[in-house]
């Protein structure tokens, strides 16, 4: 990413949308500021001060996503997927358990798994933690990547996905809900039902504030956050 920011600033661009979280953000700033270049963060986590950020809200997707399952009847939910130094994820476990608080549902500290983001690993993550704790009834996972390989998992272990018919009635059936939406979600049997914030929005925002920053350099930083949007699929 370095090269490239570089490469940009030699060919002399009015701004530049850094489309590399806060961390990368972080490291360009002061680059970007010596050469009066304006910079907006397209992020997933928390902004960054002096830098606009335009981001998903993840604490309110989270909120959506869990709500929706209890709605559906479920009381038995985990979360899986990511890793405790993500800020993204940190978020989305906030509005996960808040969600569950406000419920009177119990929240279990085991139930919350850690596990890379590749679908091999997600798979064996939630093949092991439906082993461990067969009574779960629905998955959040922490991103398309991982809701994927959930599904490969939890057919693999004999369940089935979704939340209606005759093995949810047995309890054989798991509901998975994953953030980010990929156009793979709608490959599986059931689809897969996701939160997300449109990307088409957070590209039209991106720029718009771009357009505004290299037209005013003196405006103050913003945070700007996207609602999410639930997707509504078959896994769920």
């Amino acid at each position: 990413m370095q090269r490239a920011f570089d490469a940009l600033l030699a060919q002399g661009v009015d701004g530049i949308v850094l489309a590399g979280g806060i961390r990368a953000a972080a490291g360009l700033k002061e680059k970007a500021a010596e050469q009066g270049v304006p910079l907006v963060c397209v992020a997933r986590s928390s902004g960054l001060d002096g830098v606009d950020v335009v981001r998903p809200d993840n604490m309110q997707a989270a909120k959506l996503a869990t709500e929706f399952l209890i709605k559906r009847g479920h009381s038995q939910i985990a979360y899986l997927g990511g890793q405790s130094d993500s800020l993204t994820r940190a978020e989305r476990l906030g509005g996960f358990c808040a969600t569950l608080v406000q419920y009177g549902l119990p929240f279990r500290s085991e139930w919350i798994v850690e596990c890379d983001c590749r679908q091999r690993e997600a798979a064996e993550a939630a093949e092991q933690l439906l082993r461990h704790y067969p009574n779960i009834t629905a998955i959040v996972c922490h991103k398309a990547s991982v809701a994927l390989g959930a599904y490969f998992g939890l057919t693999r272990s004999g369940r089935s996905i979704g939340s209606d018919g005759v093995d949810a009635y047995y309890g054989r059936q798991v509901a998975l809900i994953g953030f980010g939406d990929v156009p793979e979600a709608e490959l599986t049997e059931p689809p897969l039902t996701f939160v997300s914030s449109s990307a088409r929005e957070v590209g039209r925002s991106a720029a718009a504030r771009l357009l505004q920053r290299i037209g005013d350099a003196d405006l103050p930083a913003q945070n700007v956050i996207l609602p999410p949007t639930l997707i509504r699929r078959g896994s769920a």
